[in-house]
């Protein structure tokens, strides 16, 4: 940057330096760019574009983004544990016998995994912006869910289905009978 015409007012870095004021012609000022050069190649990426190894180092240095990176590593460990439960709340659903047919099958595996989706965001939601621990919130909705899951399977096995699981089937005959009477004026 080159400056023209001007004066520079310096004072010195102990209380008892003197003050100066050098006036200039021309003025050449050549600032250290490179730190922010640096942090402009490196963007800032989210928690989900990193690897456990960097979600890791990330939580370990702390700062602003901590918290977003604890919610997606415990959000990773615990994916592999989605199979498990829609296999335990799709067992119980396929053994009662629907009135709603092979399509309520659909519907209701669609709602599982809609709730599942909705549970999920929201024990994120509450690690980042509550500061809520992920072990309470991401652990223990799937704890809760695993109950869930396993009491559903032992009321099927004993051929006693839940309330949920009949009043699920009923919306969804109720729901098939609507679209047939609209389909057929």
């Amino acid at each position: 940057m080159s400056l023209r015409d001007g004066t520079l007012h310096r004072q010195g870095a102990d209380a008892g330096d003197s003050y100066q004021v050098i006036r200039f012609t021309s003025y050449e000022v050549r600032p250290d760019l490179s730190p922010a050069l640096a942090e402009a190649r490196q963007p800032k990426r989210k928690p989900k574009e990193l690897s456990f190894d960097q979600l890791r180092k990330r939580i370990d240095a702390g700062g602003p983004q901590v918290l977003a990176a604890r919610a997606e590593f415990h959000r990773r460990l615990c994916a592999p544990l989605a199979p498990l439960l829609f296999t335990l709340f799709a067992l119980p659903f396929s053994i009662l016998s629907q009135r709603s047919g092979r399509g309520g099958g659909f519907i209701a595996g669609l709602l599982i995994y809609l709730a599942y989706y909705f549970l999920t965001s929201f024990a994120e939601t509450l690690t980042t912006d509550a500061a809520l621990s992920p072990l309470l919130t991401f652990w223990g909705l799937h704890l809760l869910l695993l109950a869930a899951g396993l009491h559903l399977l032992q009321r099927s096995a004993r051929e006693r289905p839940s309330r949920l699981m009949e009043k699920l089937d009923g919306m969804i005959v109720r729901l098939r009978s609507l679209r047939r009477r609209d389909a057929h004026p």
